[in-house]
């Protein structure tokens, strides 16, 4: 009714991205102009009637005006990585080389030249960012646009790419030539009765400096390194979920084993983040529950499992949810005897389960990383700085402490040694010669993928690592190493020599272990050279630690 008195609600406008709504106008029987903030209108007087006309109208347009979005930056993070032990960059050495840039950015970046070691080649890269990367070993450029992978509305997005060498022939050695025989001679423990007098001390300040060294080139360069690879199974595991190609299974496999190689490496050191937060059983634990994980496949309810907190009591059930997670559980569901499952091997549970695991590795992994430099989840600071200038925080009271923890029997260096001999090797090795022989090869650690001697090589380079301060087989001028080679050069070479003599033992291993556990002569020589290695360190823990 035209001479209503009512007030009408003007109807709400959203406005569009790049525009901004700033209100009405109009004819009726004047021209209508009202603000964005009007929220009533009265229709007495606002429409216009035709001569005689029972009938008025009034017609209004919402007002919009175009306003400039601000461009969102986004950033990519590319890391290539090598393996020390077949290579290392020609002009970076072995570390990490890392390239930032933005990601609109048409620039092509020099790929970093690899040189092999002896007994490799170098054939190209892998890794992954948004999708599997693969390339030559000509290839010399790169660029970042599309390249990285960015979580919903992150700015940083990443991509890690790790060199590819292949093991060639190199022609035998006259030296070797009887390496069989002697392979079954069963050598004493040289350091037996060890009584060379040392030739000098070690200071407060040299013990500093190399522990400084220790905590920033070693450990905390392979958690960046874990976090990244984890990263990356994480990108190729999240692909598997719309994905058709056996290709996509094999990638996330070749993750699988480059994340393993950077957490292999850093056993030498697993006290700290690792055991305060038990982060070590929850992301290694073995032997895995199979049972358990098969019927969580068939119920695909795995939210404990993979949420569950570490149960580390001695009469832990086998279903506890270290035992249903981890590097072992996504090692299950992506290999069989070695080779990656195909496609059609992973049904919509198995990929489920499979991304929710590795999204947990990736949220252990950060709180490993970040347990040393910031101290998340920690109750007393970043643990790198209780190692460096240790003042009581987490029982460190001295630098002796420091590097006693870092030697230290239990989750050190000689612990790591003892685990390989007595526990990675002997386990197994020890149910197989019962007469248990399916015991035997289920108690092998990462034989669904045959990884296991890499495994076990990787730690005793944790140790080489650790003692030398560095990730390339180089000795760090303030290094564990470089303060025996003053104190007792005696020790310090026979040291320097066991950890070479271990690691070519367990190489000597028939691969892959699972299918060779009755090799004796091998194993028995493998086992013994962890011994020697265990009391070498220790005698090096005595006389930089006074323990």
């Amino acid at each position: 009714d035209e001479n209503s008195d009512e007030q009408y609600l003007i109807p709400a406008v959203t406005a569009k991205e790049g525009y901004k709504f700033v209100g009405w106008k109009g004819q009726g029987a004047d021209e209508i102009s009202w603000g964005s903030d009007a929220k009533t209108f009265g229709v007495t007087g606002l429409c216009a009637f035709a001569e005689g006309a029972t009938e008025g109208y009034a017609s209004l347009e919402a007002q919009f005006e175009k306003v400039e979005t601000p461009v969102v930056k986004k950033t990519a993070h590319v890391t290539f990585t090598v393996d020390s032990e077949k290579g290392s960059f020609t002009e970076y050495g072995t570390n990490p080389v890392k390239f930032d840039s933005d990601e609109d950015n048409d620039q092509q970046f020099v790929i970093p030249e690899v040189t092999a070691k002896e007994g490799y080649k170098f054939v190209g890269w892998k890794g992954q960012g948004a999708d599997a990367i693969e390339w030559d070993a000509d290839a010399k450029t790169f660029g970042v646009t599309g390249l990285c992978f960015y979580n919903e509305d992150a700015t940083d997005g990443y991509a890690s790419i790790e060199a590819v060498f292949e093991k060639v022939d190199t022609p035998a050695k006259e030296d070797n030539k009887k390496e069989d025989s002697k392979k079954e001679d069963v050598s004493p423990n040289p350091f037996a009765g060890f009584n060379t007098p040392d030739s000098g001390t070690a200071t407060d300040d040299e013990l500093k400096a190399a522990v400084a060294t220790y905590v920033d080139d070693v450990v905390i360069p392979t958690y960046e390194d874990m976090y990244n690879k984890v990263t990356a199974l994480n990108t190729a595991v999240q692909k598997l979920s719309t994905s058709s190609s056996d290709n996509d299974v094999a990638n996330a496999a070749d993750a699988w084993v480059a994340a393993r190689k950077p957490w292999e490496k850093s056993e030498a050191f697993l006290y700290g983040p690792a055991d305060l937060n038990k982060l070590d059983p929850s992301l290694d634990s073995w032997p895995l529950d199979k049972g358990g994980i098969d019927a969580i496949l068939q119920s695909g309810n795995w939210e404990d499992a993979v949420g569950g907190d570490v149960n580390d009591d001695d009469d832990a059930p086998a279903d506890a949810p270290q035992n249903l997670r981890g590097f072992h559980t996504a090692e299950y569901l992506l290999f069989e005897d070695g080779e990656a499952k195909k496609i059609t091997d992973l049904d919509a549970n198995k990929i489920g389960y499979l991304k929710a695991v590795v999204g947990r590795m990736s949220k252990d992994t950060e709180l490993l990383l970040k347990g040393w430099t910031e101290g998340k989840n920690l109750e007393n600071g970043a643990y790198k700085d209780a190692m460096k200038a240790p003042n009581g925080t987490y029982s460190i009271s001295n630098i002796k402490q420091s590097v006693a923890m870092i030697l230290n029997s239990d989750n050190g260096a000689e612990g790591i040694a003892n685990e390989v001999g007595a526990t990675k090797i002997g386990d197994p090795v020890d149910k197989w010669n019962s007469g248990d022989k399916e015991g035997g090869v289920l108690a092998v650690e990462s034989w669904y993928s045959w990884n296991s001697l890499d495994d076990y090589t990787d730690n005793i380079y944790s140790i080489r690592n650790a003692y030398y301060g560095s990730l390339d087989g180089t000795v760090a001028s303030a290094s564990l190493c470089s303060i025996m080679k003053k104190v007792n050069p005696t020790l310090n070479d026979m040291v320097v020599k066991q950890i070479q003599e271990t690691i070519t033992a367990i190489n000597d291993i028939p691969h892959p272990f699972r299918n060779n556990l009755g090799a004796t002569t091998e194993v028995k020589n493998a086992q013994n050279q962890c011994v020697f290695l265990c009391s070498g360190l220790a005698l090096v823990r005595a006389k930089l630690a006074g323990e």
